[in-house]
């Protein structure tokens, strides 16, 4: 395990079409849980809905960070991983892990593990 981040507040997906067009998934259930990041995936299982997302380092394409995420303004920076899921779909999942130093870090290692992928 790489990091962990307890209390990690879950955004939402975005996408994007083959236009680069982005498109919002106003109709997710945002909330609170773990988010790990190891060497072959990023895992985050939301407590009170229990749902659980695994992203396959495989599958990140970039990482970004924004204030905004699916249509929502926060204070604190998001992280955007930029993936392309089984169905060949451009998803992007947000998640907020704290401060912008903290943020930082996940991207940094996040980054790491994908220029190392291949």
């Amino acid at each position: 395990m790489i990091l962990t981040k307890k209390g990690a507040n879950y955004f939402g997906e975005e996408s994007r079409d083959a236009d680069g067009k982005k498109h919002r998934h106003m109709a997710v259930v945002r909330g609170q849980g773990v988010l790990t990041l190891r060497e072959d995936a990023l895992h985050f299982e939301q407590w009170l809905t229990k749902k659980v997302y695994h992203i396959p380092i495989s599958q990140i394409t970039h990482v970004t960070t924004s204030r905004s995420h699916n249509g929502k303004f926060n204070l604190f920076h998001v992280l955007q991983v930029h993936y392309m899921n089984e169905a060949q779909e451009h998803r992007i999942f947000g998640i907020q892990v704290g401060w912008k130093k903290d943020v930082l870090q996940w991207k940094t290692e996040i980054e790491s593990l994908v220029a190392n992928k291949d």
